[in-house]
């Protein structure tokens, strides 16, 4: 099979999974000296929530995966790791990092950093360092090494939405970073072409949405000529690479991670309106997470609001406030017929920074005169973006877990950089695809590496394809 410059579309196979019990995600691929691919990810401890969380890398070579290692071992959450060997055969991984104690990711007042370590062709290992110390809340690196020897990397302030780019000769000493004076770029991947133009993907944050671009610089200082990828909207953490015939491939994913609003329409014959919710316990789905509910009878102008978690106060009374120290049933007539538990997360707004959580069948329940009702909920992912559950109202089902949107992991190609094919799926299926690695070329096929979600749990998967005109 010959790849060629005038593919339009790559046909997907499932090939190999990496076997693991705890949650898996974000891998990155790259080939290596030896005819190789490399695969780097990270695992939370936990095969169903979010726990400190380590770097773990393998090998794939004639058809084998290899033995997986562990490259850190610190108590906090390593996360979003990055890969690539140099000319020289010295493996270099980035990665960023929560390393004050009690702290990590969601977690209020959290600061994160990029770290780095080398291990050399003689195969031993440097020491994890920082690139760059007298920065905070940095994130999402990409490495790459030019041409003429010198190592560059792009990296995040997501906080702010700005990206940053720095030059280094040997890898380990780092120029004084630059912003890329583009507003509200996050999450980049940068490429040097066959060409020896550099290229960077990234995210465009506008308002409330996003899409992916693709930025270009002759020197690296300079960047510009932005061009929107079609269909991109909602995109999500994209990645770039180059075949050997000039094609530039990015890969991305939709993304419905976050809170979502639900209507539901009920009518209370014995003064109890009873919502129930129950996760189905698929892949990234073990918790149901509630932010707010709102009860509003226009005819006899009823109308309660319960805000869910410990963030906030009562305000003026708007809402009735409840959490994992209140939320029993009682004298108040309203409440949860079984224990929850409180969390609060560093995004969203004051209704969905906070919420409640379970992970069994549970059922708010609350005194109401008789009548027709319209429930408003608010509901927050938990680990997958896709929120599988059964909401039952008085026992009539109102949601279910198929209902739901989920995520899908998208590649796009161009002959020149500047023009976009229209996205094709890599691959889909009803539970979350997501995080894509970029795609290499790898024994005459193409690889690319995905974060499957399904009903067994969250893991990685590498697939390969061939093209088609």
């Amino acid at each position: 099979m010959n790849l060629h410059k005038n593919m339009e579309y790559i046909t997907w196979k499932d090939y190999k999974i990496i076997e693991r019990e705890n949650i898996s995600l974000w891998p990155t691929i790259c080939n290596t000296n030896d005819r190789s691919v490399l695969v780097v990810w990270y695992e939370y401890n936990s095969k169903t929530e979010v726990k400190p969380s380590d770097i773990f890398f393998t090998t794939l070579k004639d058809g084998k995966i290899g033995l997986i290692k562990k490259l850190s071992s610190y108590t906090g959450y390593d996360n979003g790791p990055n890969i690539i060997q140099d000319k020289y055969g010295s493996t270099w991984f980035s990665w960023h990092s929560w390393r004050d104690p009690g702290k990590g990711p969601f977690i209020p007042d959290s600061t994160e950093n990029i770290w780095m370590k080398c291990k050399y062709k003689s195969d031993t290992w440097s020491d994890e360092f920082l690139p760059f110390p007298n920065m905070k809340s940095t994130n999402y690196p990409s490495l790459i090494q030019i041409n003429d020897g010198r190592y560059v990397m792009v990296f995040s302030i997501e906080s702010r939405n700005e990206i940053y780019i720095s030059v280094s000769t040997n890898g380990f000493l780092w120029d004084e970073p630059r912003k890329i004076e583009i507003p509200g770029l996050v999450r980049a991947d940068i490429i040097e072409d066959n060409c020896g133009q550099y290229l960077i993907t990234c995210e465009r944050k506008e308002s409330n949405s996003s899409d992916i671009i693709v930025i270009k610089s002759n020197d690296l200082n300079d960047w510009g000529n932005v061009t929107k990828l079609p269909g991109s909207d909602n995109g999500y953490r994209p990645k770039i690479s180059q075949n050997k015939h000039g094609d530039y491939l990015i890969t991305w994913h939709s993304n419905h991670w976050g809170s979502n609003e639900y209507i539901f329409y009920s009518e209370v014959l014995n003064e109890y309106l009873n919502i129930t919710f129950e996760s189905d316990n698929s892949g990234g789905n073990a918790c149901w997470a509630l932010n707010y509910i709102e009860i509003t009878n226009k005819e006899n102008n009823f109308c309660k609001i319960f805000n869910f978690g410990v963030n906030g106060i009562n305000e003026s009374n708007k809402y009735i406030k409840i959490t994992d120290k209140n939320c029993l049933f009682g004298k108040n007539n309203y409440g949860f017929t079984d224990y929850v538990y409180s969390m609060v997360r560093n995004l969203g707004d004051d209704l969905t920074t906070d919420f409640v959580y379970c992970n069994k069948k549970n059922t708010f329940k609350i005194h109401v005169p008789n009548g027709q009702y319209r429930i408003k909920c608010i509901l927050s992912s938990w680990i997958a973006s896709t929120k599988k559950i059964t909401i039952t109202i008085n026992g009539c089902i109102v949601y279910k877990p198929d209902n739901c949107d989920h995520d899908k992991s998208f590649y796009s190609i161009s002959h020149d950089g500047k023009s976009w094919n229209m996205p094709n799926i890599i691959k889909s299926n009803n539970y979350d695809i997501n995080r894509p690695s970029k795609i290499i070329e790898y024994n005459n096929q193409y690889i690319v590496a995905l974060t499957v979600f399904n009903q067994h749990g969250v893991f990685i998967e590498l697939m390969y394809g061939k093209h088609d005109t």
